[in-house]
């Protein structure tokens, strides 16, 4: 399977600016509707109970595993406030670069939810989202607006090793909307869903990220999809993503995901022994 960062170089090239004129300024967001918070981070229990959130120094009670179970999940607080998302791999202990152990950091900007950095087996070290310091907006993930209806804007952003850097931006519509989800294990959640999109323009993008926020959970859900379809598919991909409503987008191919969803016994250890930038 592709690693996160892999894809990421695949939708980037991790330089190179799709519109050298630079992306429109997204509009201005709408009023507040939900505290992202509460979708970013779990609980302390398997209930997703908000008032509980896990924080960083919590010992661990469960982990959230996908299907096939290759990898586990974690989401929890930080003390300066922003959110971490982490996956671990075999044998699911302590942070380990070397088992491709890794995950992303969620900042939350006013109404704008960023992802700042991530890290996995694809890349050595921490990759950074800039943009947001130097004109851009930097990885949007999703803003506090999120309603039944699609939102989008275009974000203008790079993939570096260096946060500080700020030399090319590339440009992605990134839409974003409030549902109620189905997830199997779980049932039905409040859920953001957000797209992220390789070009400015939904006619021209050749890939996108989904990714699924439940509230009290955190990111349940991660799909990679293309077009054209590529030549070659995983042939477990129907094990491992199992079809929630979500796995058919007209005109894309499902060609990864992981779907976390499933509560299995932790180890003993905290977030604060997992992974951060």
């Amino acid at each position: 399977m592709r690693s996160v960062c892999a894809l990421l170089a695949m939708f980037f090239g991790l330089a190179g600016c799709s519109e050298p004129s630079g992306p429109p300024a997204p509009p201005p967001p709408g009023a507040q509707t939900i505290n992202p918070m509460e979708y970013l981070i779990e609980s302390r229990n398997p209930d997703g109970n908000t008032s509980t959130p896990l924080h960083q120094a919590d010992r661990l009670t469960y982990r959230r595993q996908d299907f096939g179970g290759f990898q586990d999940e974690d989401a929890f607080l930080l003390r300066d406030g922003s959110a971490i998302l982490t996956w671990s791999y075999p044998p699911f202990g302590p942070f380990d670069a070397g088992h491709g152990d890794g995950g992303e950091r969620y900042i939350i900007d006013g109404h704008t939810v960023r992802i700042d950095s991530t890290q996995d087996g694809g890349t050595p070290g921490v990759q950074y989202f800039t943009g947001a310091a130097c004109g851009g907006t930097g990885w949007v993930a999703f803003r506090d607006d999120a309603d039944a209806s699609w939102k989008q804007l275009t974000a203008s952003l790079s993939n570096r090793p260096n946060p500080s850097a700020c030399a090319t931006r590339a440009s992605s519509l990134t839409r974003y909307t409030l549902q109620t989800v189905n997830f199997p294990k779980l049932g039905a959640l409040p859920t953001v869903i957000g797209e992220h999109y390789n070009t400015g323009d939904l006619n021209s993008a050749s890939a996108l990220e989904r990714s699924f926020w439940a509230k009290g959970w955190g990111r349940l859900v991660w799909q990679a999809f293309r077009k054209p379809a590529p030549h070659n598919v995983d042939p477990n991909l129907p094990k491992r993503c199992p079809d929630f409503g979500y796995n058919s987008l007209p005109g894309w191919t499902l060609v990864d995901c992981r779907v976390a969803v499933n509560v299995v016994p932790a180890a003993d250890l905290t977030g604060a022994q997992e992974w951060q930038p």
